[in-house]
């Protein structure tokens, strides 16, 4: 089985590529690579369909933070993105993940839609516009993306944020100090989903949940 992990940054992707390959360094069916997609949806889609178009992937994970537009969401809440969606040409675009509901999910784990913005949204006044188009509970600037192209493709795809902030201003070493925090909770989660879905009882066969 090839997995393809992706994030926006070398600082989500350097540490977890490290875990992963130390925890599971025995499994001998599984080959894991990275892909850093860089920000913004631009260069995640030139990135990700270049090297999707390279090789073949039977499951592609998204990772990274994502900022919070549900008052209810907490820093550190692990948030399991069910539908994706982005404004285009003044249209709010949805695209739901088909594979959803095949994947184990921890239930204090957050669900929910996940807007993709093509700029930072850091204040009030783009959160109350973007809450004023979409459903989503969360944000980030890459998911839409990766989830389009998965989609078209039919790859088993997900994506898995961990909350670091209210969709506020934050200077760079403010967001680095919030990721360093967080980043515990970003291996646990994708070890926990790993290890249930795909190493588990329940196997990927031709792109089917058995």
């Amino acid at each position: 089985m090839q997995i393809l992990i992706t994030a926006a940054l070398n600082e989500e992707l350097q540490p977890l590529e490290k875990f992963i390959n130390t925890e599971f360094s025995k499994e001998k069916n599984v080959a894991f690579s990275f892909l850093k997609t860089g920000l913004g949806m631009k260069k995640t889609r030139r990135e990700f369909s270049y090297t999707v178009k390279k090789n073949v992937y039977d499951f592609v994970l998204n990772i990274g933070t994502a900022g919070s537009l549900d008052s209810r969401f907490k820093i550190g809440d692990i948030f399991f993105a069910t539908a994706f969606s982005k404004l285009f040409n003044n249209e709010i675009i949805t695209i739901k993940n088909p594979f959803a509901n095949f994947y184990y999910i921890p239930e204090d784990w957050k669900r929910g839609e996940l807007f993709t913005s093509l700029k930072p949204v850091v204040n009030r006044k783009q959160t109350k516009m973007v809450k004023s188009l979409t459903q989503s509970q969360a944000v980030d600037m890459e998911a839409y993306a990766i989830a389009d192209i998965c989609l078209a493709d039919s790859i088993p795809f997900f994506s898995l944020k961990i909350i670091s902030d209210h969709a506020e201003p934050l200077s760079k070493k403010e967001f680095l100090n919030n990721l360093h925090k967080i980043q515990g909770f970003l291996h646990s989660a994708v070890n926990i989903f790993i290890k249930q879905n795909l190493f588990g009882q329940k196997k990927w066969e031709n792109n089917e949940f058995i």
